[in-house]
């Protein structure tokens, strides 16, 4: 595996763990998936997809997912915000990590839009 892409890895990983702690393994899939194209050598196939509208693109994607515990997720109401912003900071990580290997123009805004969603489940544990 190229070095560049080790640390995108270790974020998908991140990530599929996460979901795995939540019992929802199925959701961790994709980041499985994507990190096993990477180990493979099929760079461009899973930079298509980790740029892609799956991932990134709103309603139904993996950005717009708001974790709820009556969604299936394991953890307690009190643990909303918290669990929602360790999640966006997650995705944070791995939009870091992308843009250093394939940068995109949307990616700036991207970042600020999870820092801001970050910073609010993280105030929601405060109240």
């Amino acid at each position: 595996m190229r070095s560049d892409y080790y640390s995108l890895v270790k974020v998908l990983e991140r990530i599929a763990r996460f979901f795995e702690q939540l019992s929802q393994p199925n959701r961790g899939e994709y980041f499985n998936l994507l990190a096993g194209m990477i180990r493979e050598g099929r760079y461009e196939e899973a930079i298509e997809e980790l740029t892609g509208l799956r991932l990134w693109g709103g309603a139904g994607s993996y950005v717009d997912l708001v974790l709820y515990p009556k969604d299936g997720f394991v953890f307690g109401e009190e643990d909303f915000g918290r669990i929602n912003a360790e999640y966006c900071s997650l995705l944070l990580d791995l939009l870091t990590q992308l843009e250093r290997i394939a940068p995109r123009s949307w990616m700036g805004d991207m970042k600020d839009s999870l820092i801001r969603l970050k910073d609010y489940y993280s105030a929601i544990n405060r109240c």
